[in-house]
């Protein structure tokens, strides 16, 4: 159960801290208003890659149950998308803001679907040239 809790905590803190980084990095502020386009494209693409990355940490973390743990990960992160998004409702477009929320929850899987995968042939007692 620590386990599990540590894994999730640990791919959200993933996710959050490389999307903080972007945002410090190219000084976007968006208290202030608006992002422009390319800054949107951007960020969607990179909150993807983050996501993945979460994903991965956390199914990398939990050991068991990898794609189950991914999918927490994926709920928390909806339902606190879900609450941004009415927070910050006509800051930014709904469309750029449904984005945000619905790219990372497929990258949150994916990154575990990834991590799951190398685990098939450890189960199995096979080495990774035995599984080719």
């Amino acid at each position: 159960m620590l386990r599990s809790a540590a894994a999730v905590i640990a791919g959200y803190f993933v996710m959050v801290l490389a999307v903080f980084a972007l945002f410090k990095l190219w000084r976007v502020d968006v208290a202030i208003g608006p992002s422009s386009p390319g800054f949107m494209a951007l960020s969607v693409a990179y909150g993807f890659v983050a996501a993945v990355a979460g994903g991965y940490v956390t199914a990398l973390v939990a050991r068991r149950a990898p794609l189950q743990h991914a999918g927490a990960l994926t709920v928390i992160g909806l339902i606190l998308s879900s609450i941004n998004l009415h927070a910050s409702w006509g800051t930014e477009t709904f469309l750029y803001q449904l984005t945000f929320s619905i790219f990372p929850a497929a990258g949150v899987l994916l990154g575990g679907y990834l991590r799951a995968q190398r685990l098939v042939p450890a189960l199995h007692g096979l080495s990774r040239r035995d599984w080719r």
